[in-house]
């Protein structure tokens, strides 16, 4: 075998050792509810929406929001995990800089809509300390109110994160599928 031969067949086995190493990575990363954080093109295009797992406060707040939305007789939102995995992070982000923000909606967007999302919202809070104090303040919001009343919305990621003070941020992603 000639050299040239040789170190084809090794450059060969590392490009197979390392697309294996890449693609296993890939595939392991998964979100808090289990959905893949780098689906493929067949799981963007049936993609599903799953409920999510919320917290006591997070529910309070969910069943307030849509209770508001049947009384103005809107149908109600269903929860979504990859949305709240989204919000989840979008909470670490703010926290980390102490700072309330819609900084890279853009990307939040896009990968809802790599999904198969039509449309999306996002509304953000912070510093209240009940579900209600949350939604009376978004709905004293012209845009906030807005996005909770729209009704081509049909799922919600929601997630309420606590700072070292204490201080919760909320952040809620709706989507239209």
């Amino acid at each position: 075998m000639g050299t040239g031969l040789i170190m084809g067949i090794i450059i060969a086995i590392i490009g197979v050792v390392f697309f294996f190493i890449i693609k296993k990575g890939k595939k392991d990363r998964k979100d808090e509810g289990g959905v893949s954080l780098h689906p493929t093109a067949e799981e963007m295009i049936n993609y599903t929406p799953t409920p999510s797992n919320l917290t006591i406060f997070e529910t309070e707040f969910y069943n307030l929001l849509n209770e508001h939305r049947l009384s103005i007789n809107v149908l109600i939102v269903e929860t979504d995990t990859y949305s709240r995995y989204l919000c989840i992070e979008h909470n670490k982000y703010m926290i980390e800089r102490d700072s309330l923000n819609h900084d890279n909606a853009f990307r939040r967007n896009f990968e809802l809509e790599r999904r198969g999302v039509k449309a999306t919202d996002e509304i953000v809070a912070r510093n209240y300390t009940k579900a209600q104090t949350f939604l009376n303040g978004y709905l004293n919001s012209p845009s906030h109110k807005a996005a909770i009343e729209n009704p081509e919305f049909s799922h919600v990621g929601i997630k309420f994160t606590k700072n070292d003070k204490g201080e919760y941020y909320n952040t809620c992603l709706f989507s239209k599928f």
